[in-house]
């Protein structure tokens, strides 16, 4: 079985033989192909690259929740316009004092994500080597909802 390229930013990679995706605490998830009790086929995902999918099936994508939960979902229509996101974004990211926050849209709201157990340390200087693994292992909570 071929070993899938992974990518830094953990966005998706194909490999010759199985697709992967790596999260940002640096997993990788493997898609499975399962029937429902209802006898649909559904598609999950799992650390165990036995009889995993060669690519993501069509009509679906793979997402990763704010706490790095991988799943395989059909696509939902963008309900917030780009410009109103990156407007969120850039006025958060003015906010010198907010650190590993992520903004995202869910729906109809734009909600701002940040480390809860990181507060303690915000006013210390971290090294570059800190910054990663904190970035990669901190779990978020919502602090806002527009």
């Amino acid at each position: 079985m071929a070993k899938p390229t992974k990518n830094k930013n953990g966005s998706a990679s194909k490999g010759a033989g199985v697709f992967s995706h790596t999260n940002r605490k640096g997993d990788e998830y493997f898609i499975h192909q399962g029937v429902s009790k209802t006898g649909k086929t559904r598609y999950f995902t799992s650390r165990n690259p036995d009889e995993a999918l060669s690519r993501v099936p069509d009509g679906y994508e793979i997402t990763e929740s704010i706490n790095a939960v991988v799943s395989v979902q059909k696509p939902k229509p963008a309900l917030i316009p780009l410009a109103d996101l990156e407007c969120v974004r850039k006025k958060v990211s003015s906010f010198k004092h907010l650190k590993l926050y992520k903004v995202e849209a869910k729906g109809i709201e734009i909600i701002v994500y940040q480390p809860n157990e990181l507060h303690a340390l915000e006013h210390v200087e971290t090294s570059n080597q800190f910054s990663t693994i904190a970035s990669m292992r901190a779990f978020l909570t919502t602090q806002a909802r527009f």
